[in-house]
């Protein structure tokens, strides 16, 4: 469900709730420990995260989370009317409202989640510094994070 959101696929979210998906069902975060090994990286997920990796539970980041955090007022709206919870917190405590007004989660992963390319902020970074079009690329983002702050 979280990709679809990228996507801003409501037809995909609805096919997914029709099967059964829970639309506050959250997904533990992954936390992966890099090192460096004979020249070479190696990723090892960190002792804590094993057992819960990748497992679904009612404490990890939902869709919701997903939507506030890269900046998809309209996917926002769409769950919040399919009945996600705005105020469900997940493992370290923030609610999508938290992630929305922050742009960034706190601890530092090496995951999607951390992960600025799925932001809305990208547009600040694909445009030259100091340019109209920073100028308006930072309005854009803000006008967005408004309205995403504004709906949950």
């Amino acid at each position: 469900m979280h990709y679809a959101i990228v996507q801003g696929s409501e037809e995909t979210i609805e096919a997914l709730i029709q099967a059964g998906a829970c639309v506050d069902a959250g997904t533990v975060r992954k936390r992966w420990t890099r090192i460096e090994k004979s020249g070479r990286w190696n990723y090892h997920l960190s002792p804590g995260d094993q057992k819960a990796s990748g497992t679904r539970t009612s404490h990890g980041l939902t869709p919701l989370h997903w939507a506030a955090l890269i900046g998809h007022p309209a996917m926002i709206k769409y769950l919040l009317s399919k009945g996600a919870d705005p105020n469900k917190c997940y493992q370290d405590g923030d609610t999508p409202l938290h992630l929305a007004i922050r742009a960034d989660i706190i601890r530092d992963n090496n995951d999607a989640w951390n992960s600025s390319s799925w932001r809305i902020e990208i547009y600040n970074d694909l445009v030259e510094a100091g340019s109209e079009e920073a100028d308006d690329a930072r309005h854009h983002v803000s006008e967005i994070r408004s309205a995403v702050i504004e709906v949950l």
